[in-house]
């Protein structure tokens, strides 16, 4: 529960209000009430954006799957003539990180 603390001021009632004289120095003495007060309930959770290690370790298994086959790409690449490619970088990091 999340808690505050409300100040408030008020002037304290004097006694002798009415046995003063006209016209003299008086001033009213003022207080400070402090009240607690529910703001209501709250949570707080903190992510550490790590990863678990099955998610680690297929991520890597992805990558090194994709490093070899760009390996065997670019062997074959250098034997045939150049045709222009449908792969975005979506597509290949939708691929990595699925």
């Amino acid at each position: 529960v999340n808690k505050t603390t409300m100040k408030e001021q008020y002037v304290l009632t004097d006694p002798n209000i009415d046995k003063l004289k006209p016209g003299s120095d008086y001033k009213p003495l003022v207080a400070s009430r402090d009240t607690v007060v529910e703001l209501g309930t709250q949570t707080r959770q903190e992510f550490s954006g790590q990863w678990t290690h099955i998610q680690r370790a297929k991520a890597l298994d992805n990558l090194t799957v994709l490093k070899n086959a760009v390996i065997v790409a670019l062997e074959k690449a250098n034997d045939v003539e150049v045709e222009e490619s449908t792969l975005s970088a979506k597509k290949l990091f939708g691929y990595i990180f699925q």
